[in-house]
């Protein structure tokens, strides 16, 4: 049996510096679920939420919104400028 992270670090990334996974699907699909158990499986990768950049929002009947502009600056530009360390800053509820 190959592990996940023998088949990742068995293909260099494209960029030649890291890897990206990202889990997407409807509420309630199990997408946080299944990012704690890469977590595990990979533990010196990091794990970045998009729950983490849902924030209240007062134009919408919905409980909040996704701040896509906070994730781009926080995460995306880093991610784009090559960096391979970054912080990133999660909603304070």
């Amino acid at each position: 049996m190959v592990s996940l992270k023998q088949k990742l670090l068995g293909k260099p990334p494209k960029n030649g510096k890291f890897y990206i996974i990202a889990v997407d699907g409807r509420g309630g699909a199990g997408k946080t679920t299944l990012a704690e158990y890469l977590s595990k499986l990979l533990p010196d990768f990091s794990v970045i939420n998009g729950d983490e950049y849902f924030e209240r929002d007062t134009n919408t009947i919905a409980f909040g919104s996704f701040n896509a502009e906070r994730f781009a600056q926080d995460v995306i530009k880093p991610i784009q400028a090559g960096l391979t360390n970054f912080t990133y800053h999660p909603y304070d509820w």
